[in-house]
């Protein structure tokens, strides 16, 4: 089990009610509510939580692709998400500035290709 270590701390009677409140009504006792308030507000605070400016973007790839892509990334000390929204941000700027802006949809662009001769 992991090493423990109490934390206290005085709060005003408001907002220590309040934490009470939502502590009983999530079923949690009290440490366990304080330690997950704190570690969602360092998960925020790092950014692995999304805020209404940011949403998440995930895709299955190889799994020798990933493993190439995290040494690559960890050689040159480059997160993750920096490098894919820099690489994102690039090729959708050389892309637009490549095709004219319609009013198609990417699935009405795929509707109007020719079908694949299947045999």
């Amino acid at each position: 089990m992991e090493t423990r270590k109490n934390l206290c701390a005085m709060l005003p009677v408001a907002l220590h009610t309040r934490v009470r409140q939502e502590q009983e009504k999530a079923g949690m006792t009290l440490g366990e509510y304080v330690e997950a308030m704190i570690t969602e507000y360092y998960d925020w605070k790092d950014g692995k939580i999304m805020t209404g400016e940011m949403r998440t973007l995930a895709a299955q790839i190889p799994a020798e692709l990933f493993d190439r892509l995290d040494r690559y990334l960890k050689e040159r000390g480059i997160k993750k998400k920096d490098f894919l929204v820099d690489i994102i941000t690039r090729a959708l700027e050389a892309a637009e500035a490549a095709e004219p802006v319609t009013d198609a949809s990417p699935q009405d662009e795929l509707e109007e290709q020719p079908e694949a001769d299947e045999t």
